[in-house]
């Protein structure tokens, strides 16, 4: 599946905020200043920070040690006392996992759920209200075994000192402090609450 020309319209190249061709019949997004070519699977383009050379990183002042991390922990839940952390300009799924045993041992798999176009355009529509800096990188969904969390259940969104929860109309909701929301910006000390999970936001690295 192709990029949804909306979406398109608002992307920028995440390092030199340069304009990107579709190229590859539709299917890859191509930096030419950059020098990369990034890659458009299920219609949502995949934008690694490790694509671009390091050295074309440490030209644009991205090197990966510049970039703030927001921290978290899980502290309830089937994989409580796991961490995991979203770097400045990411934004990643949290989501049920398999129910397949085999498939669920592993906490984060370098997977992406695939969205559909409504749920694509709750997404962009938050960001552009919420935060200033287009386009966010979506890294690997955190899929966890937990019965009660739907299969796309919410996003978590970095940038800089900033940290923002959209609930993806899930089934059973999205609390933060035992309060239900729809969306909301995360203050250090926050807990999010998905099914039996608890997952605490302990500030920026």
């Amino acid at each position: 599946m192709t990029i949804d020309e909306r979406l398109f319209d608002l992307l920028a190249c995440p390092h030199c905020k340069g304009s990107l061709l579709l190229v590859d019949g539709g299917f890859g997004l191509r930096c030419e200043s950059c020098h990369v070519t990034f890659p458009i699977q299920h219609g949502v383009p995949v934008m690694r920070v490790d694509a671009v050379p390091a050295r074309k990183r440490e030209e644009k002042g991205i090197a990966s040690g510049n970039q703030p991390s927001a921290l978290f922990r899980i502290v309830a839940g089937p994989q409580a006392n796991r961490t995991f952390e979203l770097r400045a300009g990411t934004c990643q799924v949290l989501g049920r996992a398999d129910t397949d045993v085999q498939r669920t041992a592993v906490f984060n798999v370098d997977v992406q759920l695939a969205l559909d176009e409504g749920t694509k355009s709750m997404i962009m529509a938050y960001l552009r209200q919420q935060f200033s800096s287009l386009p966010f990188h979506r890294v690997p969904d955190l899929l966890l075994t937990d019965g009660g969390i739907s299969r796309l259940h919410a996003m978590v969104v970095a940038e800089g000192g900033k940290v923002g929860l959209l609930d993806l109309v899930s089934k059973n909701g999205t609390e933060v402090n035992g309060v239900e929301v729809e969306s909301k910006l995360l203050t250090q000390g926050d807990v999010i609450e998905l099914g039996e999970t608890k997952i605490i936001f302990e500030g920026f690295s």
